[in-house]
């Protein structure tokens, strides 16, 4: 269905995360029944990890709920909370990542106002093509640096 779909994915891959591409614009993405906000246009990516999915979106017409766009961080839990305002990513620890290298996302929505264990990756620290790709990046999201744990983006004041 356009909305809705059953994925099965039959090993992780160290290189790209599994994904489906649904066949209608979608404002909100669950997986097995939970919110799940880890996605881009009309691609769903999923967690990387063996197992059937079941995923189904639903289209409110309102602005885009803030979401993460990409990362290879390994997520057990993305999700948006209107009610809090807050984006939660749960991040499990890499097995032969140093502990000492971080994670980074792309945002999309706001700017966030506070962001509790990541930080916001300083413009003058990405390198972009040119001026006009800056412009690019910088209407698309913000890119935060974290490390496994817990990640709270909080978009209320």
């Amino acid at each position: 269905e356009p909305g809705a779909v059953v994925v099965r994915v039959l090993q992780e891959s160290p290189l790209v995360r599994p994904s489906v591409t649904m066949g209608a614009d979608f404002d909100e993405v669950f997986v097995d029944g939970a919110p799940w906000a880890l996605y881009s246009g009309r691609t769903v990516l999923l967690p990387n990890r063996r197992g059937d999915y079941r995923v189904t979106t639903q289209a409110h017409g309102g602005p885009a709920l803030p979401h993460v766009l990409a990362t290879r961080a390994p997520l057990s839990h993305c999700a948006y909370d209107p009610a809090a305002r807050e984006l939660l990513l749960v991040v499990e620890a890499g097995g032969d990542r140093p502990a000492e290298l971080p994670y980074t996302a792309v945002l999309g929505g706001p700017v966030p106002p506070r962001l509790d264990g990541a930080e916001l990756v300083p413009e003058d620290e990405l390198r972009h093509a040119d001026p006009a790709a800056r412009r690019a990046a910088e209407a698309t999201g913000v890119v935060i640096r974290f490390r496994p744990g817990i990640v709270r983006v909080h978009y209320g004041d």
